[in-house]
């Protein structure tokens, strides 16, 4: 089963590059492939950072061309999602797709891109 993301896709999601799209330019830091933790300690960074942001600030451009802070999130939550529907087709042996299509990934994160960033 191979996933439907693009290679630009991958690259926008990386956990590691996340908060760096979130705030002020910055270069984000390599994965450190002889240390799997790291990619651990990389989510209370990414919460932390989400968590501190006012709806206007997810509504401002993120470092990503034609996206705000709030594509960036709704990206990766879907990414989450769809990582779960693959581990879902392993584990039972089904053909569940990563998303139901390319066109239904884009308008879910066109859609949530412009939630507001804390419930109601």
């Amino acid at each position: 089963m191979t996933s439907r993301l693009s290679p630009a896709c991958w690259r926008r999601c990386a956990t590691t590059c996340a908060p760096h799209h979130l705030v002020q330019p910055r270069r984000a830091a390599k994965p450190d492939r002889k240390d799997p933790a790291r990619s651990t300690r990389t989510r209370p960074g990414l919460i932390a950072t989400a968590s501190g942001l006012t709806d206007e600030q997810v509504g401002e451009p993120s470092l990503l061309p034609g996206w705000t802070r709030g594509h960036v999130l709704i990206h990766i939550a879907r990414a989450a999602e769809a990582h779960r529907n693959l581990l879902e087709a392993v584990r039972t042996g089904s053909g569940i797709p990563a998303y139901a299509s390319q066109e239904a990934r884009d308008t879910s994160i066109e859609n949530g891109a412009s939630r507001p960033s804390r419930p109601s």
